[in-house]
């Protein structure tokens, strides 16, 4: 959304109805996409191309590569408070082909994000992971924060 601003949140909710403790991976995974739908319309991937990520110590801010666009736009993605998360950056590396978004469960690289660093690669998307220990007879919640 060029020249608006925006926020929002998912929030996943895991609940153990076991006697047992159980330890959980959640994994969210989005694609950003920070063009004019009819550019995305015409090349998808092309666009794709000039986007950057810079990581810092809660979370990861795309944006579009200086030079390509007189638009400024970025999208920013964090965990919420007290959350410790592993991401990978590299669709690639996250979708195994031909196995698609099945293959997410994979081993992938993920890296914990306590690191600072600017990244880019021709293919980049958001990979965030987080364990989750549930005791029996609990639910926890995990929150992933947004804005453009």
């Amino acid at each position: 959304m060029v020249g608006e601003a925006s926020a929002g949140s998912i929030q996943l909710t895991l609940k153990n109805l076991s006697g047992r403790r159980k330890n959980v991976d959640a994994l969210f995974y989005l694609e950003p996409i920070l063009a004019k739908e009819e550019n995305v319309s015409a090349h998808r991937a092309f666009e794709k191309l000039f986007l950057t990520a810079k990581t810092f110590n809660d979370g990861v801010v795309f944006s579009r590569r200086e030079g390509r666009s007189t638009e400024k736009s970025s999208f920013a993605v964090c965990f919420g408070k007290d959350s410790e998360f592993e991401l990978c950056l590299n669709r690639t590396e996250l979708l195994k082909r031909p196995l698609g978004t099945s293959s997410l469960t994979e081993n992938a690289d993920f890296v914990p994000t306590k690191a600072e660093g600017e990244y880019f690669c021709p293919d980049l998307c958001f990979g965030g992971k987080t364990g989750i220990v549930l005791p029996p007879y609990s639910q926890k919640s995990v929150t992933l924060f947004f804005a453009y």
